[in-house]
C-alpha cells in the first residue's frame, strides 16, 4: 500500500475518515459491530500508523510496507521502521 499511496502525503484525519468509512459500509452489509470495529481496528495498525514495520501478505512473496498516513500528525507505529520508509524502493 505504501508504493501505491506514499504520495498522497495522507494525514491522521484522511486515514481515519477511509478507514470510518469501511466500518460503516461493513455495518451497512450486515457485518456486527464488534467484528466491523476489529476490521477497522486492523486497518488503523497496518496503515494508519507511521513507520509500521513492513508485512508479509503472502507465504511466497516478501515483507512490504503498507503504512499510508506517514504525516506529522500520524501516530508513530510501537516498533517503527521508519529508515525503509526513507528508501522506498528498499524489498526485504
Amino acid at each position: 500500500m505504501y508504493e501505491v499511496h506514499k504520495f498522497q502525503h495522507h494525514d491522521y484525519f484522511q486515514t481515519g475518515y477511509f478507514n470510518e468509512q469501511f466500518e460503516l459500509a461493513l455495518l451497512c452489509y450486515g457485518v456486527s459491530p464488534v467484528e466491523a470495529k476489529e476490521f477497522r481496528d486492523k486497518l488503523d495498525g497496518m496503515f494508519g500508523e507511521k513507520c509500521a514495520s513492513p508485512v508479509k501478505l503472502a507465504s511466497d512473496e516478501p515483507k512490504e510496507l503498507q503504512a499510508i498516513c506517514l504525516d506529522d500528525n500520524c501516530f508513530q507505529a510501537r516498533d517503527s521502521f521508519c529508515s525503509a520508509y526513507n528508501s522506498p524502493h528498499k524489498r526485504w
